[in-house]
């Protein structure tokens, strides 16, 4: 640096050129020194410093530090390429040591610095399509699919020279292809050689799916709350053939591929048959549960749609233990569940009854009531008899462990019978307004006092009240011809001649 105490050498004067293009010479300035500083009062010499160097020590720093990061992220991306490289080798060894053919062309798989490779070099137009790998068979490596994208079906032998990747774009075996996989394909158009199969980065899967609906106007397939849209070009099949999506279930057991927003594929890995259920009306509430639904067996009088294979049924009910059993059903069979073998709790049930040598019957079967007497939890028509009294019947549900049941009988009431007869015979009988038959008759009821109407064609109408009772006597009621009216001799008959009902 220059001392700024020391007179500066004046500069030569500079030409510049005016906006017009005109010369003109700038005018001499000497400087003028600077004024001496004074120094300070404290300033033990009058020498003056000068001052330290700290930018220039503060941009080497900078430049140090940010050379040494550059480095560090140079070494790291280094090692992760050649990682990747290693990976990519171990995978597919075939990939990276593809040959050339003999004519000179480059292979279809060739290897780049990080391991992946290229897309299939051709000299030949390529075609590309949209598909679902069927079979992947090892044996011979080959492919069976189905084009989506030109709705059809292929076979491709795969070899050395077809280029396979997955989802990410990295070089994958044949052995690592699924099938189900929803891939990108690319065909030589002239040949028809698959040229390379890329897994599809959009495709998707939804496996064991259950319930699922199909609305064959909408193209559409519900599972819940999502809803699957699809066209012409769907693949549906069931035991590697073609499936109807119209016949689609809810008891069928599907999985669904596809592609974006698009339904591609729909596999039916289990169809359905029928389970029925034999009723047991000594159930009480009984349930069954099949795969977690609820079923009231009072309901079940059509058989129950499952899906094929194994099922675990459990039968619950207030009056028995808890019933598991297991069946395997076959498609469009029916298998029924006998529940006779279910056993009943049981408990102690005594019925008092009012009068002895009675007769009992629940549901049908003869009981002695002279003690109590097990019977199973069950609903149960009890019904009660004697001689001279009304029978009694009730139904009840016995499901505790002992129960009584007290049954009153209740005599019937007693009953007088006297005979009325008419002359002539055959007028017709009322009591208290109600028609009971035609004379001569016995009438039966219980003692009380009736109104008695005797009518017949072509005779005065007969009223009279009686008092029935064990004592009661009627005489014999002789109707008597309405005036102008003529009756025939013959018409007269001995009363004692008609027989007493």
């Amino acid at each position: 640096m220059s001392d700024p105490n020391k007179p500066q050498r004046p500069r030569r004067p500079v030409s510049r050129e005016a906006d017009y293009g005109e010369t003109k010479r700038v005018e001499t300035v000497r400087p003028t020194a600077a004024p001496r500083p004074k120094p300070s009062a404290g300033a033990p010499s009058s020498k003056r410093k000068a001052p330290p160097k700290k930018k220039a020590s503060v941009n080497f720093a900078a430049v140090f530090i940010a050379t040494v990061i550059i480095g560090v992220i140079v070494c790291v991306t280094a090692f992760a390429v050649a990682f990747r490289a290693m990976l990519d080798r171990t995978a597919d060894p075939s990939a990276t040591s593809a040959a050339p053919t003999s004519t000179g062309a480059p292979s279809a798989a060739t290897p780049m610095p990080n391991g992946q490779t290229t897309m299939p070099v051709s000299n030949e137009q390529t075609s590309t399509a949209l598909a679902i790998l069927l079979a992947v068979n090892a044996n011979d490596s080959s492919l069976s699919l189905y084009d989506a994208t030109h709705n059809m079906q292929r076979a491709f032998i795969v070899d050395g020279t077809t280029s396979l990747r997955d989802k990410f774009g990295h070089n994958i075996a044949f052995a690592e292809l699924v099938a189900g996989d929803i891939v990108d394909i690319s065909m030589e158009q002239e040949t028809g050689r698959l040229a390379a199969v890329k897994v599809s980065a959009q495709a998707w899967v939804r496996t064991n799916i259950t319930r699922a609906e199909v609305n064959p106007d909408a193209k559409t397939v519900t599972v819940g709350n999502e809803v699957y849209h699809y066209n012409a070009h769907l693949f549906a099949q069931y035991n590697g053939e073609q499936f109807d999506i119209t016949e689609l279930d809810p008891a069928h057991t599907v999985t669904l591929r596809g592609h974006q927003s698009e339904l591609l594929f729909l596999e039916v890995t289990r169809s359905f048959g029928y389970i029925s259920l034999a009723a047991n009306p000594n159930i009480l509430n009984g349930t069954a549960e099949i795969n977690m639904d609820m079923y009231p067996l009072a309901d079940t009088t059509r058989p129950v749609k499952v899906a094929e294979g194994t099922h675990r049924i459990i039968i619950t009910g207030t009056n028995i233990d808890r019933y598991e059993t297991e069946i395997t059903v076959t498609p469009g069979e029916t298998v029924s569940v006998n529940l006779e073998s279910v056993n009943l709790k049981a408990g102690i049930l005594t019925i008092n009854i009012n009068e002895p040598n009675a007769t009992i019957t629940l549901n049908g079967v003869a009981k002695n009531a002279a003690e109590p007497f097990v019977a199973d939890y069950a609903n149960y028509i009890l019904r009660v008899e004697k001689d001279g009294f009304e029978p009694h019947e009730q139904t009840f549900t016995f499901d505790e462990p002992s129960r009584e049941i007290a049954v009153t009988l209740v005599p019937m009431p007693r009953m007088a019978s006297v005979p009325l007869v008419t002359m002539p015979a055959g007028a017709d009988i009322y009591v208290n307004g109600a028609h009971v038959g035609k004379s001569p008759l016995r009438i039966t009821a219980a003692p009380g006092t009736y109104a008695v109407t005797l009518r017949m064609a072509d005779y005065e109408e007969v009223n009279f009240s009686v008092t029935l009772d064990d004592n009661t006597a009627l005489p014999v009621y002789t109707l008597q011809p309405l005036a102008g009216v003529v009756m025939p001799e013959d018409q007269d008959q001995d009363p004692e001649s008609e027989d007493e009902h």
